[in-house]
């Protein structure tokens, strides 16, 4: 492996992880993070696309047998022998390593196998390691990340050395501001996504705190973790430190040590303030991480409630009128465009042209509005702007309102094509305890939205039916094939539901 080899990491979140990714990037080897939930098509797809040369995996993980995965996605392996594989298939993989027991014919032991080939090449000593490392530029790049969109392949996003380096440590400096050397974090996100490996990894590796990232536990587990280690901050999926927030050991006084993820911000008073006062932050792949946000801990002023938060220097952002497509007044809904020195340097195998615009703007499909503070607001996405009666509608927006309903927990809404046009739809999951019918949600929603944006219909779902991605996100792809069936005929109603939430 060099400068440029395109070096895949397979592994779940630990020291092993860390160790591979500084490992490859400090001699301008090409880190490409691979989702520890991939199966078998996806694997291939992923490798394949990303001319994976080494594969650094592990063998298995919880239910996933890497080894098969591989033999199933790739069945000339089963025939191969290693260490350099000439698989048509994945053309460009010449060596799997593998960190646990392996017993394949087509792949080499990882840690051992390394340590042997290291002290049987002498000529690769400190001083030749670095003459390699002075090579390196900011200008290299240093990561690509594979999007886990809900539909469509995955894209490889190209980030450099300068960007992860200085975003990473200019988000810090605002998401982190309470995050000191010595202070210890819990993260349940994934270091093959941007969030884990931009604001865990390396957050803390540049802040100087210690990174816990014990796998496979439950809420009990977390918690007793929390105490034993006495973690100062916890950073979770949002489900998760939902969870754990509610748990009922919380309202004990044991975790007054924590200053972040387990607690409720509080004001100058000691009071709670409205949840639309707490901020939340909005990035992305594509700008390694987030580009708006607040500090940490702060409470947004009364008339900024709902607010992602203020922007960073290291990207410029924009927001376009949806019809004229040019720069809109403050506060005026429009598509986030985004470029800056945090921005990717494109997407792996797409021309820039189809990439970016003409002045190197990159637009995001967020819809957003932007007030004359600088304090970005998040309404949904593009491609959840639909037509209805001729009037545009955010799917998103609904949403939003749904979910204020204090009897909705989550709610997806789609549009599906009927007689008539299209018709909103929208999917609930009622809170804990909660009882409603599709029918008195839609009289609520009636006082609150304009008539053409209420849903036609909404369903009451279990929280196992709403389909979900890995990352927690509404797959609406699968949403739509669900609830197009509750829709007969002209688009009408099949009748109030009730259902009493366990």
């Amino acid at each position: 492996m060099g400068k440029g080899t395109r070096v895949g990491i397979l592994m779940p979140n630990g020291a092993d992880f860390v160790v591979a990714f500084l490992a490859t990037t400090r001699i301008g080897a090409i880190a490409v993070p691979l989702s520890t939930l991939y199966q078998s098509r996806e694997l291939l797809e992923v490798l394949r696309h990303a001319d994976i040369h080494t594969l650094l995996t592990v063998a298995a993980y919880r239910s996933h047998d890497y080894l098969a995965k591989l033999e199933q996605a790739v069945p000339p392996l089963l025939d191969a022998t290693g260490p350099a594989l000439f698989v048509p298939a994945l053309p460009s993989l010449r060596t799997v390593r593998v960190w646990g027991s392996c017993d394949r014919g087509w792949a080499v032991p990882g840690p051992e196998g390394l340590a042997a080939a290291a002290a049987a090449t002498k000529a690769v000593d400190d001083p030749f390691l670095r003459a390699i490392e002075a090579e390196v530029t900011p200008a290299d790049t240093a990561v690509m990340i594979y999007t886990s969109g809900s539909s469509g392949t995955p894209k490889g996003v190209v980030h450099t050395h300068g960007t992860v380096i200085r975003h990473t440590y200019a988000a810090g400096l605002r998401f982190h501001s309470d995050l000191h050397a010595g202070d210890r974090l819990y993260t349940t996100q994934p270091f093959f996504w941007i969030g884990g490996l931009a604001l865990c990894v390396l957050g803390c590796l540049q802040r100087g705190a210690v990174l816990h990232c014990d796998t496979g536990l439950d809420e009990d587990g977390i918690l007793d973790l929390v105490l034993r280690e006495r973690i100062t901050h916890v950073l979770g999926m949002g489900h998760t430190t939902a969870a754990l927030m509610a748990h009922p050991r919380m309202k004990s006084d044991d975790f007054g040590f924590v200053r972040f993820g387990l607690i409720r911000t509080r004001d100058a008073e000691g009071q709670l303030p409205p949840a639309a006062r707490i901020p939340n932050r909005l990035g992305m792949t594509e700008s390694f991480g987030q580009h708006s946000l607040e500090s940490s801990g702060s409470i947004l002023p009364a008339e900024n409630a709902g607010s992602f938060g203020r922007g960073l220097a290291s990207i410029e952002r924009r927001i376009m009128d949806l019809d004229t497509r040019e720069p809109a007044a403050p506060g005026v809904l429009g598509e986030l465009w985004i470029r800056g020195s945090a921005l990717m340097q494109g997407i792996y195998k797409c021309e820039r042209e189809d990439v970016f615009e003409r002045d190197g703007f990159y637009r995001t499909g967020d819809l957003c509005r932007i007030d004359e503070e600088g304090y970005l607001y998040f309404e949904g996405r593009f491609d959840e702007l639909v037509k209805v009666r001729g009037a545009g509608v955010s799917l998103r927006e609904i949403e939003v309102v749904l979910e204020s309903l204090p009897e909705v927990h989550r709610a997806g809404v789609v549009a599906v094509d009927c007689s008539e046009g299209k018709a909103l739809v929208a999917a609930v999951v009622l809170t804990q305890g909660a009882s409603a019918t599709g029918e008195t949600l839609r009289t609520r929603l009636r006082s609150e939205l304009s008539s053409f944006k209420v849903p036609r219909v909404v369903v009451l779902l279990e929280e196992g039916e709403l389909p979900l991605t890995a990352s927690g996100k509404i797959r609406k792809a699968h949403l739509q094939k669900l609830l197009k069936a509750r829709l007969p005929g002209r688009g009408e109603p099949r009748g109030p539901q009730t259902r009493q939430a366990d």
